[in-house]
């Protein structure tokens, strides 16, 4: 004879069914799930861009300008006047940059190398008035100055 009463399998077999049944349902649920998170890896890699591409939204305000300085060039712009926030310098024929400073305020910008000898700068903020950047390649240096002036907007309101 059975050690089990015929109460206690039919029990047993109900309880194993609900388990299976949940074991199941999980695991459908988990395959789902994975499923759909290479879907969506699959969309997103349609929709990027890379970010140094004008944004499809115009931005408030006006733009970040971009200041070029050739290592090689004896007689280049080294000023700038600005309104925007932030600025970037691209650096060209220049052996490793080591920094890229705001002395100004303290700020450092990272460096990307382009090309060999070549260089572009994150967004650098920019304080209200006189910014010294400095270029920093070891055996020289090299200082940038722009010059952030308030919109004539803001400076009307700051008088009144």
């Amino acid at each position: 004879m059975s050690k089990w009463s015929r109460d206690e399998k039919k029990a047993f077999t109900v309880l194993a069914g609900w388990s299976l049944g949940l074991i199941l349902l999980i695991a459908s649920v988990n395959t789902l799930l994975i499923f759909n998170s290479f879907r969506m890896v699959e969309s997103r890699k349609e929709t990027r861009q890379v970010a140094s591409l004008q944004a499809k939204v115009p931005l408030k305000g006006p733009k970040a300008p971009v200041m070029h300085w050739d290592c090689q060039k004896s007689k280049q712009q080294t000023r700038m006047t600005t309104q925007s926030l932030s600025a970037r310098v691209q650096i060209q024929n220049c052996p490793k940059i080591k920094a890229l400073k705001n002395k100004s305020n303290q700020g450092l910008a990272h460096l990307f190398p382009l090309e060999s000898g070549s260089w572009t700068s994150d967004f650098i903020q920019l304080k209200e008035g006189s910014n010294s950047l400095l270029i920093d390649w070891g055996e020289r240096q090299q200082v940038l100055e722009i010059t952030r002036e308030m919109p004539a907007s803001l400076t009307a309101n700051k008088e009144l």
